[in-house]
């Protein structure tokens, strides 16, 4: 392949996906350290890219990005779509690109995303530089000594059941920090009226603050959400719930990584079972 230059990377989505493409720009910068690389991604999470590689970094909302402006396939010397079903579009659009890989970001059954999207540097001949998210954050000083708990997700069918957080919690002899998303507000506040212990209670959160206060922490526990990607990728302990998410194929990375699955509900996993995995791995 003639010099790279110019890298160009699609990948509209929310925050663990985003850490789950974390490999792909990883690989990217490092087999071509001289290419400026641009990620089109949610703005909210694109600063985790941009701090480590000196990532360029835009909106990905596809049809201003595409049909207003189709230069950006075009200007590339690579261009890695991480889209589905708009192969055919945008081939339309015409344009000069050297390399346009199209890669349907939706992982086959047995695949964990991770490896599905560094399935698309293949056509390139790339090998993977590593298979397991890696994001830095400055650690935050009054975190230290602190388990973090993330009760919350996306999707209500992945929660365990508040009275096995309170049950957890009344187990721990370290000082709690619960953190509440958006869409969290029913589960922590269950949580809290049962847990008869004070918390500390961190909500509406800047990601930026977030993970600094992550990467100072104890430990982290939670079930199958961004943030507990994001406390995997930055290298806390980190106990993973999960139930009817297959961890194979959606599950956290890293060497410090604990994951819990005995069913298909969330609650076919025990406080007394995460508990004790935590005793041995935080002596």
């Amino acid at each position: 392949m003639s010099a790279v230059r110019k890298i160009f990377i699609i990948r509209p989505c929310a925050l663990g996906d985003t850490i789950f493409t974390e490999p792909v720009v990883a690989t990217l910068h490092n087999k071509y350290r001289k290419a400026d690389i641009t990620f089109a991604g949610n703005s909210d999470y694109c600063w985790l890219l941009h701090k480590p590689y000196s990532v360029r970094t835009m909106s990905s909302n596809i049809f201003g990005l595409g049909r207003k402006d189709t230069s950006c396939f075009n200007q590339h010397d690579i261009s890695l779509i991480f889209l589905p079903r708009i192969e055919e579009w945008a081939k339309a659009q015409g344009g000069e690109c050297k390399h346009l890989i199209f890669h349907d970001p939706r992982p086959p059954r047995g695949v964990h995303i991770v490896d599905h999207l560094l399935g698309a540097l293949e056509p390139l001949g790339i090998k993977p530089l590593r298979r397991e998210p890696r994001i830095t954050a400055q650690k935050a000083k009054d975190s230290r000594g602190c388990v973090v708990i993330h009760p919350g997700s996306g999707g209500k069918h992945k929660l365990w059941p508040a009275g096995f957080w309170s049950e957890l919690i009344r187990k721990l002899d370290k000082r709690v920090i619960l953190t509440c998303g958006p869409a969290d507000a029913d589960i922590v506040g269950e949580l809290a009226a049962t847990t008869h212990r004070r918390l500390t209670l961190l909500s509406n959160f800047e990601i930026t603050s977030l993970a600094e206060m992550l990467a100072g922490v104890d430990a982290y526990v939670g079930v199958d959400s961004g943030v507990t990607h994001l406390a995997a990728a930055l290298g806390v302990p980190t106990f993973a719930i999960y139930g009817p998410t297959e961890p194979a194929e959606w599950g956290p990375r890293g060497k410090r990584v604990h994951v819990f699955r005995n069913g298909r509900e969330c609650a076919d996993v025990t406080p007394e079972e995460v508990f004790a995995a935590m005793k041995i791995s935080l002596v």
